[in-house]
This record gives C-alpha cells, structure tokens and sequence, in this order.
C-alpha cells in the first residue's frame, strides 16, 4: 500500500504542482499561489491502480482556493501521466485517474459504500448504480477546461469537478431544480453528484452526473457550419442555410426563455427573484469601468492594435468612463434571479427533442459569491448574443467587402429574431421590461459589458482574435 499523506508531505505536493502547471484546466498559472497544504486524501492509503481523491488547499492572491485531484499511481507511464517518484527503490508514476480512465474502479466502490467519506446523493443513484454495475465503457470527453468530462456506457455523462463546491454543487442543484419547475425539454436528466465528507462538517462536491445526449453538438459549431455554408453555398443556395439560422436562432431564444422562466418559479431560499434596484444597476457600473480600466491599461503598453483603431477605442473608452450607463438605462418593476451566468451557443447542445442547456456553474474565473449572486436575465441573452457574433466572426478579418456585407447582416438580424423570440416566449414583464424597445437597450447594456470583458480577454490570452471585439465596440458606438 501507499501512504499518500507521507508521499504528499515529503515534498512531492510541489513537483505536482508544477506538473499541474502544465495543464491547460489548472487555474493558478501566475506564480501567485503562496501556499499549498493537503486538505484530505480519501482514502490515505492505495495499492497499484486504486484511486484517490487528493483534495489541495491553495493560499492565492490572500485567498484560499480548493482543487480537487483523482490521483493512482502505477508502475508504467501512460496516459494522464502527472509526475514520478523512487519509492523504495522503484520508479513509481503518478497519473490522472480521470484522464487515464481509473475513475471508474474508485465510483464502483463508492457505489458499493466503499470508502464511506464518499458518496452519491440525488434522484437518480440507483440507475447510476446499475450503470456501474454493468461494466460500462469510459470514454474520455475532454480535458481541455476547467473540469473533466467522460462518457460512461454512452448513457451519462460524467464532469469531475477541479475547483470542488460546497454540495450541492450548482450545475446539479440548478439542473434538478430546473427539471423540477420547468418540466423537461431544458437541460439534460441530471443523476447524481459525488461528494465527500470532512470530520470538521465541511464537505465539497467533486463529480456530477446528467444524461448522456448521443451524436449531439453545441449551437457555436452549428453556427460556425451555418456560416461556412451560407459564404460557400452548394447546390442548394444559401436560402436553405438562411432558413436554418433563423430556425436554430429562434430554438435556442425559446430555450432561453424557458429556462428563465424555470428559474423565476425557483422558491427555495436564496434563489428566489428579488426587485432589481438602482444599486444593483450602480454596480454593473462599476463591472463595466473595472472592464475599461484594465484594457486601457493593457493597450498603453500593447501593439497588437493599429493606431486607428486604439484611438477610436480610448475616446470611447474615455467616454464610457465619465457615464454611468447601466443606472442611466435603469427600468423600475424589472426582477434579478438566477441565470445561467456563463451562457453562449457552446452551453446549448442539440438533441432530438431541441436544444438543451448545459453547464450552470456560472464563469469558471470568478468567485463562487458572485457566480450564486442573482442577476438579470438580459445578462445570459446578452451573452448569447455576443457568441453570435463570435460564430458569424469567425472569417470575418479575412472576408471582402461582399462577404462582410453578408456577416453584418447576418449578425443583425439574428440578434432581432433572438430578441423578438425571447421577448414573445419570456411573456413576464418582470423578466423583459414593459415593451421590447426597453428590453433591447436593457440587453444592449449588457452586450457592452460582456464586448469590454471579450476585449480584455483577448488582448491578454488571444491577441489574433482581439479584432473582433474591437471592431465590435466601435460600432456599437459608432452612432453616438
């Protein structure tokens, strides 16, 4: 056996560390983490091939933040391979048990009450039990963002969890709450969740488990395909591809919709609508010039952008940063809920019945406080929008004159069937204002705040796509 908390504490926690450096879900890649402790091992103690849930307590910023790793270890390198260790004598290796698959070995054992800190709790566990007892196939999804997802006998699907959350984690307290005011058609079934217990009281979720959608794909790659199609017509011309946009555009405004209202029906504490006030309004204001802020700063010592263009943002940059437009545009009677939080065309996937939406942990880079934090919904259709325009961007720098002539019409148009469609569906003036000219401005606001934070974005991780935003920003200004 291996004593997980020696190996751990004899200075092997840092040569993990620095191997999860290199991993592209592990958030703290800035040198700012200032101490690492073990917080739980469940269990302390594994033989070859067992697994173990290692969860780190990191000091970051001032702050503590949690990681939760499912570690084995074996005596060959592989897949999911993290780092090594001479342990008496022999070359020992440590691996990934989500991305090498031995995963699956540590949730027959909690579904067999072994280790007993481990649990499922939720709905579904006795199907999630006879899933697992069939021996079903693993098949690895992705390990690309913040958690890892994998496909067990292609009829769930799993997402492990980095940064754990106090249980219930959101995405399955949302999904099942959702699924319970909602009907069905919105999200996929959720299972269950995983999670573990701490001798203190405090616990953490580390695995959720939904449905499993077959042959689906997210609404961004139909876009994307849409608009390929639409610039390179084949024998049945663009008017078929038109005729899909507006009808996958107006599908997902009527998701959006539904799910809105799902949540407006939610009464559990904490999650039921509040009036939306003037303070709340003040401090999107506050979001926006934090937004501004930091890419003015950014630009100051940048050259991914011509001078026409940097000039054109600061003055409207400078502008924004005297105004006030979120308490300027603010509508009295509207109501702040839960939302999605972190809502774009890759969070809505197809399935035969329509579009369903995914993943309600809110944006992965931001506190737990503020991703709970209630919110309007104009927030998530803003959101949409955005990715929209992303979707029909996507050539956009490399296009001619005709080809974004096509583009910009393309995105105005779909952003006025989504808001037409929403507005009809959401049929709640607490939810959209008194008319759909006030709820536009009040999206508009929002597609503002989320083109600023994109801005932000790209300048500091994707420099190439830094245009798009850009150019966003300076015609939605264009006009005043």
């Amino acid at each position: 056996m291996i004593d997980l908390e020696t190996l751990f504490n004899s200075g092997f926690l840092d040569w993990t560390i620095t191997s999860l450096n290199e991993r592209r879900w592990f958030p703290f890649k800035n040198g700012s983490i200032e101490k690492i402790v073990v917080e739980k091992l469940s269990p302390e103690k594994v033989g070859f091939g067992e697994v173990s849930i290692a969860i780190l307590r990191l000091r970051v910023a001032g702050r503590d933040e949690v990681i939760s790793i499912p570690v084995h270890f074996e005596k060959s390198m592989r897949s999911g391979f993290l780092a090594s260790v001479s342990l008496r004598g022999e070359e020992i290796y440590m691996h990934d048990a989500t991305e090498s698959g031995a995963i699956l070995n540590l949730m027959r054992s909690v579904a067999s009450g072994k280790p007993g800190d481990l649990t499922f709790n939720g709905r579904r566990v006795n199907e999630m039990k006879n899933i697992l007892s069939g021996n079903p196939s693993f098949r690895l999804l992705s390990v690309d963002q913040s958690n890892t997802s994998f496909i067990l006998g292609e009829k769930v699907i799993c997402k492990y969890f980095r940064r754990p959350t106090v249980p219930p984690s959101a995405d399955f307290e949302i999904s099942s709450m959702i699924e319970e005011t909602g009907g069905s058609g919105i999200v996929p079934a959720p299972y269950c969740e995983m999670t573990t217990s701490f001798s203190n009281s405090e616990n953490f979720s580390i695995l959720m488990v939904q449905e499993f959608i077959r042959d689906s794909t997210d609404y961004f790659k139909l876009m994307d395909k849409n608009r390929k199609d639409l610039l390179n017509p084949g024998p049945s011309g663009d008017q078929n591809t038109l005729f899909r946009i507006r009808k996958d555009m107006a599908g997902v405004a009527v998701l959006t919709a539904r799910m809105h209202r799902a949540m407006a029906r939610f009464s559990r504490s904490g999650y039921d609508p509040e009036p939306y006030t003037k303070e709340d309004a003040a401090r999107y204001d506050e979001e926006l010039k934090l937004h501004i802020e930091s890419a003015l700063q950014t630009m100051e010592n940048s050259r991914i952008l011509n001078t026409q263009r940097k000039e054109k943002l600061v003055f409207i940059m400078n502008g924004l940063r005297r105004s006030n437009p979120f308490t300027a545009g603010y509508q009295d009677g509207l109501k702040k809920q839960k939302i999605h939080g972190d809502f774009h065309l890759g969070q809505v996937i197809t399935s035969p019945a329509g579009p369903l939406a995914i993943d309600f942990e809110g944006e992965p880079m931001a506190t737990y406080a503020s991703r709970m934090k209630k919110k309007l919904p104009a927030q998530d259709v803003a959101g949409i929008i955005r990715s929209i325009y992303y979707a029909f961007s996507s050539s956009y720098l490399k296009a001619g004159e005709s080809e974004k002539a096509i583009l910009d019409h393309l995105k105005n148009t779909s952003r006025s069937l989504f808001l037409r469609t929403y507005y009809a569906e959401a049929a709640s003036q607490e939810i959209t204002g008194k008319s759909i000219d006030d709820f536009s401005k009040t999206v508009r606001l929002f597609e503002t705040l989320k083109v600023f934070y994109e801005l932000n974005y790209e300048l500091n991780n994707r420099p190439a796509m830094v245009e798009i935003p850009a150019d966003d920003i300076i015609d939605l200004f264009s006009g005043e």
